[in-house]
């Protein structure tokens, strides 16, 4: 592409399309992640997640008196650190609350 400049001067402009691979640029892709419903909403979260790492570092939440279930079936908290998200996983948290 060139253009013309208001004294005669010619600039080119050159447009360089790159390709992100796994080998080159493995931050990249790695950062990628993938999508998971939370209570109905769409988050993007990363790849290799525990259930664990999803409520304590993604999320940030306290665990105390929360329940989760993964595709309608209740994740014991003690399968938390080993239970790994898979994409398009459907997750539901469920706080216990005192009341009457």
């Amino acid at each position: 592409m060139q253009l013309i400049l208001p004294k005669g001067k010619v600039k080119v402009f050159f447009y360089f399309h790159f390709s992100f691979a796994a080998c080159s640029f493995p931050e990249v892709i790695k950062n990628v992640g993938m999508n998971i419903l939370i209570n109905q909403q769409s988050r993007d979260i990363p790849d290799q997640c525990s259930l664990e790492h999803l409520l304590t570092q993604v999320l940030g939440i306290p665990v105390a008196g929360l329940a989760v279930a993964v595709h309608e079936t209740v994740i014991p908290s003690t399968d938390w650190p080993a239970y790994i998200l898979q994409p398009a996983d459907k997750v539901m948290l469920i706080r216990a609350t005192q009341g009457g």
